[in-house]
């Protein structure tokens, strides 16, 4: 016996039955069916309240069953069965009985295009919750589920929501449930369309596009998320929009794969590293990001991003992973991101990486965030792109410098014949390991600064001019005085043959100077002291000439700016017949400003002390008027450099003890009267060598350490003079060139002014 609710029979296309419910409607079949509301016409349904089929004996209880028209629920409906049948929450479909007889037929199609729109519960028990059992016609069927609705049901083997035969449009802003069956949808034979909306879409279950033509579309909307976990199959196109969606499932759809603009695609997150894309192509567009530790099935077309691995978003740091894709890869000016990370202790490295079991071509940029201290490659290098096919020349490229310690990572295609593969690697190939830019100047300012402690501490006659020689023209030149220069200097230099530093050095030095006694003997002698006040500023750029053996690289690397101010003292004794003994001490501060060619920046602040010790004695030349003066100096400086970080790793402090040594001699004719009789001129003529006896303390980026030696020896020749202008004025200027003598290239050019007043 059927036990319907309501139950309207024989009507067909021609007859609408209209239900508004905000009660309980309730069927309960004794020998059959117990459907909530059965019409076998048309009906237009609108329900806030309760609709129920409970019972059905070996038949299908529904909540509704109707030959078509619009069901609109806010309430619940659900088909219920607890005596050996099926319970269904909706049929639609014509009849399925002959009038006459009673007996079963084969369903008949839908008699108009029906509608379900659902903010509520549809629920079937043991089957569907909706599901379109009648004949293909030219009918349609659209079912909206809104973002407060629900639909749940499948039973053992059904899927949620049928849409069998008919062209259907369903449509899911809310919640498809599967119970044991684990299917959501099943759009059948009919060619149809599942669109899945917005941000609070969920659903639990694979979704098929049955045997017809259809369509997915995903589009959960710019700021909202959409996660699904079941697999994904039988679609002729699948098409992914704007928001986040992650999809875990390992799916085999056949179709092509579009995700657009704005749309983030995880193909499997670090717990579902078996997820895939159907076999299809999957079209990467410029704004669009294909991620994930899955896959796809068939080829990729990239112009937007693939993130692989670790570099997905919401990724765990550290887990890194691969992305396979089965087919051919096409980059069309696209990204890829993965992460590389190196132990701290440098035992071990892992990185994400692309494997494409195809072909790779077209033009891709390689993002790649590394982290950890730094090593030196090995072998091939760390592998990001595993290419089982053939690869295009220039296929892939670095969008950015990859820098970890002190190391750059370049690009590499493997060497080894029949692979295709990509990978970072320190060495140019040529033996010679790849620095990262910033590490030339790490290394060589140092050294450099301590050049520029030697230099402003200077030489007797650099700092004062000349004390002694000319007081014979009227003057008193060994008087108390005030004195100040100002100098310059340039140097170029190597180290290890491959660095070079190309220095400008300027600095401006006083001096107040107190004659402290006079020899007794009237003959010239006297003794001073004195105290100082520098200030100083130098700029190097600074090249690597290994790099040149790549061909994206230029030698230059970066640039420093040294700032220095210095406060000092000195004795001088001065022997009757010209001899001299000068002591010189010096403290500096010392700033440094490192900038390099990718602009990474950073600053070093140290100190230093210096010490010098002078001595020279003039010798005519057979009463020529000319003299010869040798030299002698030994200056000792102590250098600390303060540890710093740039954004790339830590840069140990740098504490040098340097010892310098000059032995030479000078040439002058002193005292040239001019013609007025009230001033003189002395011109000289200088040769020296100098030796640095110590070497230099080491830097450390990251572990890993330079020594900063530059040439050893070298000579200097120079040339100068000094003048008295009248009384009480002394005017002195110098220039000379050096040039290294064996070792490392060197070479200095050095000029200066200076001025000395007297009283």
């Amino acid at each position: 016996m059927n036990g319907s609710g309501i139950n309207i029979d024989g009507f067909n296309a021609k007859e609408v039955v209209t239900i508004n419910n905000a009660g309980v409607i309730i069927g309960n079949g004794v020998t059959g069916d117990g459907d909530g509301v059965d019409v076998d016409g048309l009906v237009n349904i609108t329900n806030s309240g309760t609709i129920r089929g409970a019972m059905a004996f070996n038949d299908v209880s529904e909540g509704v069953t109707a030959g078509g028209g619009t069901i609109v629920n806010s309430g619940t409906i659900v088909g219920e069965n607890t005596a050996g049948g099926v319970g269904r929450g909706i049929t639609l479909a014509g009849v399925d009985k002959d009038p006459i007889t009673k007996l079963p037929i084969a369903p008949q199609g839908i008699y108009a295009n029906s509608t379900i729109v659902n903010s509520g519960l549809i629920r079937g028990q043991s089957d569907s919750a909706i599901a379109v059992t009648g004949g293909r016609n030219a009918f349609t069927v659209t079912v909206i589920n809104q973002a407060s609705g629900v639909l749940e049901g499948g039973g053992a083997t059904a899927a949620v929501v049928n849409t069998g035969a008919s062209d259907a449009t369903v449509i899911n802003y809310g919640t498809i449930t599967a119970d044991q069956s684990g299917k959501a949808v099943d759009l059948g034979s009919g060619n149809s369309t599942l669109q899945i909306l917005g941000g609070s879409a969920v659903v639990n279950g694979d979704v098929s596009g049955g045997t017809g033509t259809s369509t997915l579309t995903i589009t959960p909307g710019t700021g909202n998320a959409f996660n699904y976990n079941g697999a994904i199959s039988n679609f002729s196109a699948v098409s992914l929009g704007a928001g986040t969606i992650t999809l875990n499932g390992a799916s085999t759809y056949a179709g092509t794969t579009a995700i657009a603009s704005g749309a983030t695609v995880i193909a499997g997150d670090a717990s579902h590293r078996n997820a895939t894309l159907g076999s299809g192509l999957t079209t990467v567009a410029a704004g669009a990001t294909l991620a994930g530790y899955g896959g796809t099935l068939g080829s990729v077309t990239n112009a937007g991003m693939i993130a692989v691995g670790s570099a997905s978003p919401g990724a765990a740091a550290g887990s890194t992973g691969t992305f396979t894709i089965a087919g051919n890869y096409i980059g069309n000016n696209g990204t890829a991101l993965l992460n590389a990370s190196i132990a701290n202790d440098g035992s071990s490295v892992a990185s994400d990486q692309l494997v494409i079991n195809g072909n790779a071509s077209g033009t891709t940029t390689l993002k790649v965030n590394i982290t950890g201290a730094g090593i030196a490659t090995s072998g091939s290098g760390i592998q990001l792109v595993q290419v089982n096919g053939t690869s295009a020349a220039g296929a892939f490229r670095l969008a950015a410098p990859v820098q970890a310690g002190a190391y750059q990572y370049l690009l590499r295609e493997s060497a080894a014949a029949g692979t295709a593969s990509w990978y970072l690697s320190t060495s140019y190939g040529s033996g010679a390991t790849a620095y990262r830019a910033a590490t030339v100047a790490y290394a060589m300012t140092p050294q450099l600064v301590t050049d520029f402690g030697f230099t402003t501490l200077g030489r007797f006659q650099e700092r004062m001019g000349s004390l002694r020689g000319d007081a014979g023209q009227g003057g008193n030149s060994s008087a108390n005085g005030v004195w100040g220069r100002v100098f310059g200097k340039t140097m170029d230099a190597d180290m290890s043959s491959r660095f070079n530093a190309d220095e400008r050095l300027f600095a401006a030095q006083f001096g107040r100077d107190w004659r402290l006694a006079t020899d007794a003997s009237g003959m010239g002698g006297s003794a001073h002291a004195g105290v100082t006040a520098t200030f100083g500023t130098a700029s190097a750029s600074f090249s690597d000439s290994a790099r040149t053996l790549d061909p994206t690289l230029s030698a230059a690397t970066g640039s420093v700016t040294m700032q220095a101010q210095s406060v000092g003292a000195y004795w001088t004794r001065i022997l009757p017949q010209g001899a001299y003994v000068d002591v010189t001490t010096q403290v500096s501060h010392y700033r440094n400003k490192y900038s390099d060619v990718g602009g990474i920046g950073a600053t070093q602040n140290g100190f230093g002390a210096a010490l010098s010790g002078e001595i020279g004695h003039p010798f005519a030349i057979m009463g020529s008027g000319v003299t010869i003066e040798p030299q002698a100096q030994l200056a000792y400086q102590y250098l600390h450099l303060n540890g710093f970080s740039d954004s790339v790793s830590s840069v140990s402090g740098n504490t040098t003890n340097a010892l310098r040594g000059r032995i030479g001699f000078k040439l002058s004719a002193p005292d040239l009267a001019n013609v007025a009789g009230i001033g003189s001129a002395s011109p000289y003529l200088t040769f020296d060598v100098v030796h640095d006896f110590l070497s230099p303390g080491q830097t450390s980026v990251a572990g890993a350490t330079f020594d900063s030696s530059l040439a050893k020896t070298w000579y200097e020749l120079g040339a100068g003079m000094a003048a008295t202008l009248g009384r009480t004025s002394s005017l002195y200027a110098s220039v000379k060139y050096a040039r290294n003598l064996g070792g490392d290239y060197r070479r200095n050019v050095y000029g200066q002014v200076g001025y000395r007043y007297h009283w």
